[in-house]
């Protein structure tokens, strides 16, 4: 896992993360496990030495047979242990995205067999467990809708993230056509939004969206590439998650089009400052940006000037919160104090978006940078103050 994370840091990206406490069907007469007392005849694998805490499973699960009881009380014990050790270890983590509240069943998102009372002791957890990680929740499932609720009022705010994006095709009423009866993109979200009261979340916590299936599947199958896009951008993803499956060279350029407008894309059109500085004075600046992209940024980041002369940088952050440039026009002004140690001369100027420690972490939608990652504006004459 730190692996991982360091890997994701170096590579100028951040990870995000799943907990998936079983995920395939075992044979466990071809394939008995290790474990005393197990499930006869088909199983999923879950670690052997959880049957041995004597822990109960359950004939058929949603997605197959003997799936652990979820509501077991060993279940509830041993997966909220590991869920805070997690927390203790990695809550905060600079290169740590998001992480799911994933907590029961197939993949960690289909929840088992949990009651709404399981659900919600288990989604306590989490939010317990990881107060400064940014958290997402399976949109229209027990445990999400505990967190939404949950979190109500306290300036926390959970995405959600939404499974087989792109399905307009599945169809499960024996009485009209699949492609007249129920698919994903208009019945399971728009009605797990509104079963969440998830409707604003995506002003202050991001929306993943996991395909379904994969891409070549879709190209394969005759989907209609342009409306799964135009589908995303209405529901403000922010993360498009298509698993490990490469893009077919038909569908490249417009996905590649497609991940420019997720999420943020910050576009500079305007900013005015002075044409000299004094040390240790305040000056007025406007600044006028573009959110093209189709939902905010969530991290805490700050907007931020550096002033260099020679060798020597002095960075300002701005009190502006980028978090609330939604897509559209934003403006601003505001006086930002001049660093006192700068001299008499010019300084050279530049804008970014930087992290605790002032390292530019966000780019602008701008031609040009420097090696540090900073984008040059312009030049001032530092002059004594009168």
């Amino acid at each position: 896992m730190d692996d991982t994370l360091n890997a994701a840091r170096e590579h100028g990206q951040s990870a995000q993360l799943r907990f998936q406490p079983y995920t395939s069907p075992v044979d466990t007469r071809r394939n008995p496990p290790k474990a005393k007392r197990f499930p006869p005849e088909i199983s999923v694998n879950v670690p052997d030495w959880y049957w041995d805490t004597g822990a109960g499973w359950i004939d058929q699960g949603p997605f197959g047979r003997n799936e652990p009881d979820s509501n077991d009380p060993r279940y509830l014990r041993h997966f909220g242990d590991f869920i805070r050790a997690f927390g203790e270890r990695y809550d905060g983590h600079p290169s740590l995205e998001s992480l799911d509240i994933a907590y029961a069943g197939f993949w960690g998102e289909a929840g088992g067999n949990t009651t709404e009372e399981t659900a919600a002791r288990l989604a306590d957890i989490y939010l317990a467990s990881f107060r400064k990680t940014q958290l997402v929740g399976m949109l229209g499932t027990p445990g999400y809708r505990r967190a939404v609720s949950a979190t109500a009022g306290t300036g926390r705010h959970v995405g959600w993230r939404a499974d087989s994006f792109g399905d307009f095709h599945i169809g499960n009423s024996p009485d009209a056509p699949t492609e007249l009866s129920w698919n994903h993109m208009y019945d399971a979200y728009v009605q797990g939004i509104h079963s969440c009261g998830a409707e604003e979340i995506w002003k202050t916590a991001p929306v993943t969206m996991e395909s379904g299936w994969a891409v070549p599947q879709w190209m394969g199958s005759g989907y209609d590439l342009d409306r799964i896009i135009e589908e995303g951008y209405k529901y403000h993803t922010t993360v498009f998650m298509p698993k490990s499956v490469f893009f077919p060279e038909s569908a490249m350029e417009k996905l590649i089009e497609f991940d420019k407008k997720i999420g943020y894309r910050f576009v500079l059109r305007q900013m005015l400052l002075p044409i000299e500085a004094r040390p240790g004075h305040r000056m007025s600046i406007d600044m006028f940006t573009d959110n093209v992209g189709c939902a905010p940024i969530y991290r805490p980041y700050r907007l931020a000037l550096r002033f260099r002369q020679g060798k020597s940088s002095h960075v300002v952050r701005f009190k502006e919160d980028i978090r609330k440039w939604l897509p559209g026009h934003n403006f601003f002004r505001e006086a930002l104090a001049v660093p006192p140690e700068l001299q008499p001369g010019e300084v050279k100027v530049a804008l970014g978006i930087v992290d605790e420690t002032d390292t530019p972490r966000v780019g602008f939608a701008i031609d040009g940078k420097t090696d540090e990652g900073w984008h040059p504006l312009t030049s001032m004459d530092v002059v004594r103050p009168a």
